[in-house]
């Protein structure tokens, strides 16, 4: 818990407060609180919906002060048959991922959590319904084990951001495996490019912590993750991950004048 601390927000330059611009046709069906009882009336007195009334358009005035804007997160995590079962051991990779995840719900934001042993298609996997404020459904699929495949799967973004429907708010994505996602990402049809896709749609850039003891064998690969979009991070043990998710938090989103 010393660990967690509020999820910082992004700035949008352009804020302000809303500024009347006209009138609009209220349809019906349409929510009962946007329509415009004064001008309804005086256009006439006999109210009859989807035709007399109207409802107010507004725009938007330029402010001095920068809007502050919570990005959602996503979390990946490799639940390989390599990685530790939670239920009897220390697992670092699911205390790094609680970090975040409680980190991102204290400042507003919503989480989506999956973990996946996969390799090219086969495996298992396990992940919240969507992006959700549930901690206790979030905290389930975190400390849940499947001990199946080599990596974390490919196809768990695609479904997420490049099938699934456009997002309404920026999401970073963050992904805990190691070598073996570039494997599984390389022996993919497309994949590369996919994952340049999920990263695009995703919004809210991305980030790759990969356990490697040496990048030098790896630099081909790594050059590949930054080109699809990931920011990478290597650590040399799986107890690294906790004080990376720290500095992570701070670096990334704990921005100058968020929150604190």
């Amino acid at each position: 818990m010393p660990h967690v601390i509020p999820f910082p927000s992004q700035k949008i330059e352009h804020a302000g407060d809303p500024l009347p611009e006209g009138l609009d046709p209220w349809e019906a069906g349409g929510p009962l609180e946007r329509i415009d009882w004064n001008e309804t009336l005086v256009r006439s007195p006999v109210v009859i919906p989807g035709v007399t009334t109207v409802e107010r358009s507004y725009g938007v005035a330029e402010g001095g002060e920068p809007e502050r804007r919570v990005p959602d997160l996503y979390v990946g995590i490799d639940c390989s048959g390599s990685m530790g079962n939670p239920a009897y051991q220390l697992s670092y990779p699911v205390v790094a991922g609680v970090v975040l995840v409680l980190s991102a719900l204290r400042a507003g934001a919503r989480v989506m959590a999956c973990l996946s042993g996969e390799w090219l298609g086969n495996g298992k996997f396990t992940e919240t319904p969507g992006f959700v404020r549930d901690e206790k459904k979030l905290l389930g699929v975190l400390t849940d084990y499947l001990g199946t495949g080599a990596s974390f799967g490919l196809p768990r973004l695609v479904q997420t951001f490049v099938q699934g429907p456009p997002r309404k708010r920026p999401a970073h994505v963050l992904v805990v495996s190691d070598s073996d996602l570039f494997g599984e990402i390389d022996g993919t049809q497309n994949g590369w490019e996919l994952a340049k896709r999920a990263v695009d749609r995703a919004g809210g850039g991305a980030t790759a912590v990969l356990r490697l003891d040496d990048s030098s064998g790896h630099r081909k690969w790594l050059a590949n993750m930054e080109a699809a979009g990931f920011d990478c991070h290597l650590v040399a043990s799986e107890a690294e991950l906790v004080e990376f998710a720290r500095a992570f938090a701070r670096k990334t989103f704990h921005l100058e004048g968020g929150l604190s």
